[in-house]
């Protein structure tokens, strides 16, 4: 058992959430770890986690997260556990399960926020960010990412 950053492990998010990350990439977000995290955290501040792991999709490498993140994810794990247990971080596939969770629901509250929501359509199965207003809607972003990290 390695912690998460000794590892280079895919990164997997729930069935039609790439298409979001690609549209975020270079807009709001400079890389999808970034955004993983705001899903990670958003999830977290509801207590809200997949069980759903069935049909996932490769985002990316958890080698591209930042120090940064690696330490608030581990805090995260930490403070998730009954009691204050520092061997769990310890399991970095373990861990990496516990964000992927959050993640997925996170993004759901991500795009059901009253911010964003106007925002989102849908593209057959997938939801799709609807880019027409592309300055308001990065600024509706930015304005909820900002709000929400006002709050923790």
């Amino acid at each position: 058992m390695d912690p998460l950053h000794k590892m280079r492990l895919r990164v997997y998010g729930k069935e039609g959430s790439l298409e979001i990350y690609k549209q975020l990439k270079g807009v709001v977000f400079s890389e999808y770890h970034s955004f993983f995290s705001l899903c990670v955290f958003l999830g977290y501040s509801q207590q809200r986690k997949s069980l759903n792991k069935k049909k996932r999709e490769q985002l990316f490498w958890s080698d591209t997260f930042s120090q940064h993140e690696y330490s608030a994810f581990y805090s995260l794990v930490v403070k998730e556990a009954e009691e204050e247990n520092y061997s769990l971080i310890k399991d970095g596939e373990n861990v990496l399960e516990l964000l992927q969770n959050y993640s997925d629901e996170g993004m759901d509250i991500f795009l059901e926020s009253d911010q964003i929501r106007p925002y989102v359509k849908k593209d057959g199965e997938k939801r799709v960010l609807d880019f027409t207003s592309k300055d308001h809607l990065q600024k509706q972003i930015m304005y909820y990412v900002y709000s929400f990290y006002g709050k923790i």
